[in-house]
């Protein structure tokens, strides 16, 4: 049935192209279209009693026997004509007599949407042209009343009905073509495909191949180049300009002086030397160089070239290519970044398990030793120093283990971001520090905004917050009235919090190094020296920084800023 249809609207001729083929169809469907409209009108005007109209179809029935006529032989422009310019035509005198109501203006929608797609081939004046000639018509016919033909006698009750129909039959027809359009892109979509397949197979058997072939056609996206050595003088591609950020008919005079000159500073003496050895020798020329693009832009490029020599041995042409290389550099350069970042992990590692070993084994032997004399106590007085002493030892045990499971923490769990009152994580921290040894003797001064907020991971500020606070406790100085002072505010997407004491300071030659895995800037100092470590390492990970200014003897300022992120 298909193929019998295909036959009556396009004949038995085989269309070759397949576009063509596609708008012929679819000019032979628009003519069923016609006659499917102009006969469902008789039949209901005929059922009403109205016959003002019948001429009018009988009309509509010969245009689309000329537009199959038309199309089964060929001539689609006409047929095109015939569709748009009749109907145009009858739209606009049955929408002049037609109330409002009637529906009748739906079809200047459809009739301007079958302009665009049939005339989308021609000329962009002509294709707006019979777009907008619906558009036109119907303001005309509703503004003015020419009365081309009289106007029928229709009841409300027919009204509603022909409103009915003609929206019907109007949204049957842009439906349709809207299809016509999505099936257009979909075999534009598979075309596109096909040929992007295409492009990539034969640019991979390019590449396998690429020995047999011209060397100036080296590679894939090169910019091809030909140097008259006599006159100093360089022909250059199209990509070759497109590649340097040019346009491609943009004219570029190069030489060698000049192809020198745009070499990056570090590359011109490598790069002289080996266009010297290439003329010298005559033997292939091959360099990775950074050349500086239109825009001032240095990128790598891989530069390939083979000389041509006279009778007498004279090189006379090089002909060569550039390739944009710039990617594989950067991830090299990556790659090495990250090897030295593992080389630095590694040795971390290293140290951290030489130093876990070390502090976890300290308190343990202590442990050991003093349970081993604890059955030699003689009364209970020294039994009592001798568990005092054990329980000192566990405490400085439990607080490594701690610092040891927030560093593992924070280094292998994902951030849990939250929105949070910065003044009630403060507080928080505080009151887990109350039973630390000299949190009584120190003054604890907060001055942060109670509307504070910050969104970010809240236990991890929590670690920061803790090990700096404890900090500023721990390092009092023991002759003064030791005060600790904390106050944050928000800056610009941030917030700034500073934890100022007026403890026993640090000496400048330490500022650089207190970050340091493991390192002590007080002789007499008990901890693990794991604490700041963490502290720089956890506000790394929420996007944040730390400073320190400290003068010895004075008192120590850190000021911290973690920026707010965006909840998730």
């Amino acid at each position: 049935m298909k193929h019998a249809l295909r036959n009556f609207l396009l004949g038995s001729e085989r269309i070759p192209s397949r576009v063509e083929y596609k708008f012929a169809m679819l000019r032979g469907e628009f003519a069923l279209i016609i006659f499917s409209v102009a006969t469902f009108y008789v039949v209901l005007d005929w059922s009403n009693n109205v016959f003002a109209f019948m001429p009018w179809y009988g009309v509509m029935f010969v245009i689309g026997a000329v537009v199959i006529i038309l199309n089964r032989n060929g001539f689609y422009g006409a047929a095109n004509l015939c569709i748009l310019l009749p109907v145009n035509a009858l739209v606009y005198m049955f929408a002049d007599v037609d109330q409002p109501q009637g529906g009748v203006y739906f079809f200047f929608l459809n009739a301007s949407v079958a302009g665009l797609i049939l005339f989308s081939d021609h000329p962009r004046a002509t294709q707006l042209a019979f777009g907008f000639l619906p558009i036109g018509l119907g303001l005309f016919a509703r503004l003015y009343d020419t009365n081309l033909i009289a106007p029928p006698l229709r009841t409300p009750e027919i009204t509603q009905i022909n409103f009915l129909a003609n929206f019907a039959i109007g949204l049957l027809s842009s439906i349709f073509i809207v299809q016509f359009v999505i099936s257009r892109n979909r075999e534009s979509e598979r075309s596109l495909i096909a040929s992007e397949q295409a492009m990539i197979k034969a640019s991979e058997d390019l590449k396998q191949s690429e020995e047999r072939y011209s060397l100036a056609l080296k590679g894939s996206r090169a910019g091809i180049y030909e140097w008259d050595v006599a006159r100093n003088k360089v022909q250059v591609s199209d990509h070759w300009k497109v590649l340097l950020g040019y346009g491609p008919g943009e004219t570029v005079h190069v030489s060698l002086e000049t192809f020198l000159d745009m070499v990056h500073p570090d590359d011109v003496q490598r790069t002289s030397e080996s266009i010297q050895r290439h003329m010298r020798d005559h033997t292939p020329y091959q360099n990775e160089v950074r050349l500086r693009t239109k825009g001032g832009v240095f990128k790598w490029f891989q530069d390939t070239g083979i000389g041509k020599t006279d009778h007498q041995g004279n090189l006379t042409v090089v002909i060569g290519s550039i390739i944009d290389i710039d990617e594989r550099k950067q991830a090299e350069a990556k790659i090495l970044s990250q090897n030295d970042l593992l080389a630095k992990a590694n040795k971390e590692l290293d140290y951290f398990v030489y130093s876990v070993s070390h502090d976890l084994r300290a308190p343990l032997s202590s442990i050991l030793g003093l349970t081993s004399i604890y059955p030699m106590a003689k009364d209970d007085g020294e039994r009592q120093e001798i568990i005092k002493m054990v329980s000192d030892r566990a405490q400085v045990l439990d607080a490594f283990i701690r610092e040891v499971l927030d560093y593992s923490r924070n280094s292998r769990l994902e951030l849990t971001v939250q929105r949070f009152k910065l003044i009630d994580v403060v507080h928080e921290v505080l009151y887990g520090l109350k039973h630390m040894d000299g949190f009584s003797a120190t003054s604890i001064y907060v001055e942060i905004p109670t509307e504070l907020e910050i969104v970010t991971d809240r236990e991890r500020s929590k670690v920061v917050f803790s090990n700096l606070f404890a900090n500023a406790i721990h390092y009092r100085d023991h002759g003064k009235q030791s005060f600790v002072k904390i106050n944050a505010f928000a800056d610009n997407g941030h917030v700034l919090m500073d934890i100022e004491d007026n403890g026993i300071g640090i000496k400048p030659e330490h500022h650089q190094r207190i970050f340091d895995m493991f390192y002590k800037a007080h002789d007499h100092s008990k901890g693990t020296g794991l604490g700041l470590y963490i502290v720089r390492e956890t506000l790394q990970r929420l996007k944040g920084e730390i400073d320190v200014r400290s003068e010895y003897g004075k008192g120590t300022l850190f000021r911290i800023r973690i920026q707010s992120q965006d909840v998730a």
